[in-house]
C-alpha cells in the first residue's frame, strides 16, 4: 500500500483550511496490530512536487484541496484565500518555481505463520 506522508505540504494546506488531520499511517498500524496473522513494515520515501509556473502550482494544489469532501472543512476557503496560501507556501516568485514536500509511506503486509504481529520500520522514521 502506498500512503501519503502525514506531514506533507498538501496535508498542511488541508489542515490550514480547517480539515481535520487524517493520518492513515497511524490508523493502519493500529488496525494491523489487531491481526496477529499478519506482519507488516513501513518504509518512507522522500518526495517533492516541483513546478515551473504559478498556474501549474495552483492546479496541483487545487487537486489536493479536493482530496477531502467539502464538509470536511470548517469552511470552504475563498479563491483569494486559496491563492494567497499557495503563493505564500508553495510558490517562490523570485525563483519562478514552486513545490512542496510530499513524501510517501509504503506499507508491506504479509501473512505471519507464527501468529505474532511485529512492526518493522525501514528507512527514515516519521
Amino acid at each position: 500500500m502506498i500512503l501519503k506522508e502525514p506531514n506533507s505540504g498538501g496535508n498542511q494546506m488541508l489542515e490550514h483550511f480547517g480539515a481535520t488531520s487524517y493520518n492513515l499511517y497511524n490508523s493502519l498500524a493500529r488496525v494491523i496490530r489487531f491481526h496477529p496473522e499478519f506482519d507488516f513494515s513501513f518504509t518512507h520515501s522522500p518526495g517533492s512536487i516541483c513546478t515551473t509556473s504559478f498556474e501549474d502550482t495552483l492546479k496541483i494544489a487545487r487537486f489536493i484541496l479536493y482530496d477531502r469532501d467539502a464538509d470536511a472543512f470548517s469552511r470552504t476557503p475563498t479563491e483569494d484565500e486559496f491563492q494567497a496560501y499557495v503563493r505564500e507556501h508553495f510558490w517562490d516568485e523570485g525563483k519562478g518555481t514552486g513545490g512542496w514536500h510530499c513524501g510517501e509511506v509504503f506499507c508491506f503486509v504479509w501473512r505471519n505463520a507464527l501468529g505474532r504481529s511485529h512492526v518493522h520500520t525501514i528507512g527514515n522514521k516519521r
